[in-house]
């Protein structure tokens, strides 16, 4: 049953949904694993207060993710039901992270998909991956079977976001778009940091006292390693002895929230139960509007790097215990490891532990470096100063340039009363 409802999908709506009029000035967003997160979440939150010219609908499979917004008063619907139908097989645009099956893929046949994508970065991704599974996907692609299961993932989006020249080229060529279509405008993702009350809804999403509590008056380290593809045993591999770490962090009164993938979540939650300096990141609450308030970053090559010294300026571990393995089977990179990187390194748990216990990864970045990296990534070398989901917004309205620049006319001023230009359920 679940092959004909696919086949249908792929077969029969896809390819009937180019015929169907699209509706000026509505656009459906979603994001993967039906929840409410990424770009598309930031990008939804800011057009619904501050776009009320646009029709903005949330498409989930979750009924929990719907009864959130609803009970906020955002239009959200479920992707099958007959209201999420209609938005999908009307929208203008479909936002996606990772592609059309985050809204609804059946019904992006005749729409502009925007790929807001989930990071900047030093890997290849999609097309462009010449190892791990993406490069096995797209090597495979030409197989019915393949074919047919993964559409969803062949089928080129219109416009894909980038943040820097750099950056539009290293998605052009992944993507295999042609460049123009890789507009520069920025992260929504990044909006809760230049634009306060635009924060403040965003931390309204979750219940981040208590994880407030754990931290108060500690140096706050986070460690987020990027997915592979086997990620099984990655926490041991990367922490062999917690007794050692924690004893590290106490020697500066210290903490660290684990912020892991969800598959791995779980299982490490146990491990490190008895340590009261190390904490696993809360499923629920977003990093994102909170990713400023961290004293130090630990990670790896994952995007969340580029992200963070967007505006920070110190604190920063580049603990890339596994790379040579890393490279050669999970993702190859679009940009050399060395040149692109920032911060202390620590290629061993002994050399992570000496950093932490000494201090050294609260050192202030190499100046002429950052720099350097922030232009590769965001464009500029100074932090971003204005919301890119002012910038988007305008882009795809076809408004003029200026707006590209300055934002939307009346924003800077704070959100507007509560409930204001945002569309009931």
């Amino acid at each position: 049953m679940k092959v004909l409802l696919v086949l249908l999908q792929r077969c029969l709506l896809f390819p009937l949904s180019f015929l169907l009029p699209r509706t000026p000035g509505t656009w459906v967003f979603g994001a993967p694993q039906d929840g409410f997160s990424g770009n598309p979440k930031y990008l939804f939150l800011w057009m619904s207060h501050f776009r009320p010219d646009v029709t903005c609908t949330w498409l989930t499979g979750s009924p929990a993710t719907r009864a959130l917004l609803r009970g906020r008063g955002y239009r959200c619907e479920l992707r099958w039901s007959p209201a999420g139908v209609r938005a999908a097989a009307s929208a203008q645009f479909h936002v996606v992270a990772n592609d059309g099956s985050d809204t609804n893929f059946a019904f992006t046949g005749g729409a502009r998909v925007l790929n807001l994508w989930h990071g900047v970065g030093i890997k290849n991704i999609l097309r462009g991956a010449r190892v791990g599974a993406n490069a096995q996907l797209y090597a495979a692609r030409w197989r019915p079977d393949v074919y047919l299961r993964s559409l969803h993932r062949f089928r080129r989006p219109d416009l894909v976001l980038a943040t820097s020249p750099d950056m539009a080229a290293h998605f052009a060529r992944c993507f295999d778009v042609p460049l123009e279509r890789c507009p520069v405008l920025g992260y929504p993702r990044l909006d809760p940091y230049v634009d306060a009350s635009f924060r403040e809804l965003c931390l309204s999403f979750g219940d981040y006292d208590a994880l407030r509590e754990r931290c108060a008056g500690r140096t706050t380290y986070l460690y987020t390693p990027t997915l592979r593809d086997d990620d099984a045993d990655l926490f041991s591999e990367a922490v062999p002895d917690v007794a050692a770490l924690s004893a590290a962090l106490a020697a500066t009164d210290a903490v660290l929230l684990l912020k892991l993938h969800p598959f791995s979540a779980a299982s490490v939650a146990g491990a490190v139960a008895d340590y009261d300096n190390i904490v696993v990141w809360p499923e629920d609450l977003d990093l994102y509007p909170v990713l400023a308030d961290v004293d130090c970053l630990i990670t790896d090559y994952s995007s969340l790097l580029y992200d963070y010294i967007a505006f920070a300026d110190s604190g920063v571990v580049v603990y890339a215990f596994d790379f040579e393995r890393y490279v050669a089977q999970d993702r190859d990179l679009a940009f050399p490891f060395e040149e692109n990187v920032v911060g202390v390194r620590a290629d061993s748990f002994a050399e992570l532990c000496a950093v932490l216990a000494d201090g050294r990864a609260l050192a202030p970045l190499e100046t002429e470096r950052l720099a350097r990296i922030r232009t590769r990534f965001w464009g500029s070398a100074q932090p971003p100063s204005r919301p890119a989901s002012a910038a988007i917004a305008a882009y795809a309205a076809g408004e003029p340039a200026s707006l590209l620049r300055s934002g939307v006319p009346g924003h800077g001023d704070g959100l507007p009363p509560s409930g204001a230009g945002r569309h009931g359920a």
